[in-house]
């Protein structure tokens, strides 16, 4: 039986909400989160990762993240993101029960770098962003509790 980060890695089509969101600046030794939040029930909006070519998305990966303004003001982004992600690799580590499927973006002249990753660790399922460049600090944000995973076939 293959599973949802395994799927995910060999291309299916996907849409996941997460109602929490946890972003953290990374040192060389250590992280600190910059804010932590999670979607409230008045709340339209969730922190989502999209890929669905199949109703005319592209072969874009969409992420839109709840309260996008608190996410602007600590730095991360300046907005929701569309990424052209291709080709995810997986792994699993059966010792600990960790599979991932991950890859790694390049900005120009290989300055900066993205790294994706959907996790599951036991029974919990995440999605994390690490953003490098070598202005500033790295950055990680992590959606976490996902209320609704869709996964196609593609």
């Amino acid at each position: 039986m293959s599973t949802k980060i395994k799927q995910i890695a060999d291309g299916y089509e996907y849409h996941i909400r997460f109602r929490r969101t946890r972003i953290f600046r990374l040192q060389p030794n250590s992280e600190t989160i910059v804010d932590d939040y999670f979607h409230n029930e008045n709340d339209d909006d969730f922190s989502e990762v999209i890929y669905m070519p199949s109703i005319g998305r592209g072969l874009l990966t969409w992420f839109t993240f709840n309260k996008v303004e608190r996410i602007v003001k600590s730095g991360f982004l300046d907005y929701h993101k569309n990424l052209p992600i291709v080709g995810l690799n997986y792994t699993y580590n059966p010792e600990i029960d960790l599979e991932i499927a991950q890859t790694t973006l390049w900005g120009e002249n290989n300055s900066s770098s993205l790294i994706f990753a959907f996790m599951r660790k036991k029974d919990d399922f995440f999605v994390q962003l690490i953003i490098s460049d070598e202005e500033k600090d790295p950055m990680r944000v992590e959606f976490r509790e996902p209320v609704f995973i869709n996964i196609l076939a593609s």
